[in-house]
């Protein structure tokens, strides 16, 4: 017997389509509810067609600094599933290198 979990995304559009609410639920998480977020990035692969499937997803309301700290942080986070998932320590800190480059240009980071 395999065990299921499931992830559940409800987006709220406006009238010009653009997202005015997302949230997110887990199946086999701690919540109790959906959780509200201000963005989203899915990335699938098919490894059939050997070609990625995305959804990158913004409300109305998320200003460009949180973007700036949202992508900051999904590279560093990319960087560190692709260590695991390859073990190519070099590649990933590479990644980080670049990513902490955007996070100073952007002010995600703070000179020290």
């Amino acid at each position: 017997m395999s065990n299921k979990s499931e992830i559940k995304l409800n987006i709220e559009l406006g009238e010009d389509k653009v997202p005015e609410k997302i949230e997110w639920y887990a199946s086999d998480s701690p919540m109790e509810n959906p959780e509200e977020c201000s963005a989203m990035l899915v990335a699938l692969w098919d490894g059939n067609k050997k070609e990625d499937k995305n959804v990158h997803l913004w409300t109305k309301k998320m200003t460009i600094e949180e973007m700036n700290h949202f992508y900051f942080r999904s590279m560093i986070m990319m960087a560190d599933s692709y260590q695991r998932a390859t073990g190519n320590e070099e590649e990933a800190n590479k990644l980080r290198a670049y990513a902490k480059e955007m996070g100073m240009r952007n002010k995600v980071l703070k000179p020290k």
